[in-house]
């Protein structure tokens, strides 16, 4: 009980450090930082699904996953691509759910990089030097994806190896999902 107490605990603290540092480094305001990780740390949604299940406590990842991806675009460093590979694989590694989660994530955020540079994929503009920025960021993104499928390689090969036997001893426990929702 004191372990889980911990865990709780220290996931309330460090998602609300994560909230309260990306939020500084996007206003450079501490009272909105102050009040954004306050928010988030606190919020009812949070609060009523971490008792049951520990690991939606480390939302931390979430935040972390955008912080990185405005870093890895401000600062277009090799460093920032492999920090954001590995913390989109911690999400992976850290608890089913939270692959999908992150995978919309960093889909949203891709997406509205291409919606920003959507100049960029014409052919006609690649050879244009006015797009070298562009380029080294979309480089930068190819990198975190990269480190996120090297470092997930393990896992990717468990489930092409055990993938029905997983499945079905999951699907035991877990019981009729749909009869559930709807009791």
């Amino acid at each position: 009980v004191c372990g889980y107490n911990l865990l709780n605990i220290f996931s309330f603290v460090i998602s609300s450090l994560m909230m309260f540092g990306f939020i500084l480094f996007l206003t450079r305001n501490k009272w909105i930082a102050l009040f954004s990780g306050f928010a988030v740390a606190f919020a009812p949604y949070y609060q009523m699904k971490v008792g049951g299940h520990p690991t939606y406590g480390l939302q931390v990842v979430f935040s972390g996953l955008i912080w990185l991806f405005f870093r890895l675009l401000k600062y277009r460093r090799t460093r920032d691509a492999v920090y954001l590979g590995l913390a989109w694989i911690f999400a992976l590694y850290l608890d089913p759910y939270f692959s999908i989660i992150s995978a919309i994530v960093m889909m949203g955020l891709f997406g509205a990089w291409v919606i920003v540079n959507r100049k960029l994929f014409v052919m006609a503009n690649w050879r244009n030097r006015i797009f070298r920025r562009e380029k080294r960021e979309l480089k930068l993104l190819a990198i975190a994806v990269g480190v996120m499928m090297a470092v997930s390689a393990p896992l990717l090969i468990m489930y092409a190896l055990s993938n029905s036997q997983i499945t079905g001893d999951v699907a035991a426990a877990r019981g009729n999902v749909l009869a559930e929702a709807k009791a």
